[in-house]
């Protein structure tokens, strides 16, 4: 897969729909693609100091791999429109709530 974009975009997102739980553990940054590949797993672990953030959408990118969609379906659509229009990193502990 290594050098295929299609195949890595590909396998990313059918990751979300494994027929097995999948842990996403997390230790520092996880932004951009990163966390996008962290929003379908079952169980989401971070560290004390792991940070969050979509921060392509400051930019005016849209995330490639259907972040904005998945954090709404996390966090709910009031918090997911909070995060994705301000593009500030959170803590784990502010996500936690």
């Amino acid at each position: 897969m290594r050098g295929d974009f299609g195949a890595c975009c590909k396998e990313a997102l059918t990751c979300g729909y494994l027929p097995v739980p999948a842990v996403f553990a997390e230790h520092g940054l996880t932004l951009i693609a990163a966390l996008e590949l962290a929003l379908p797993r079952d169980l989401l672990i971070a560290a004390e100091g792991a940070s969050f953030g979509l921060v392509e959408t400051v930019a005016g990118l849209t995330p490639p791999l259907g972040g904005l969609q998945r954090v709404a379906e996390r966090a709910g659509p009031a918090r997911a429109k909070r995060r994705i229009c301000s593009g500030v990193r959170c803590s784990a502990r502010v996500l936690e709530r």
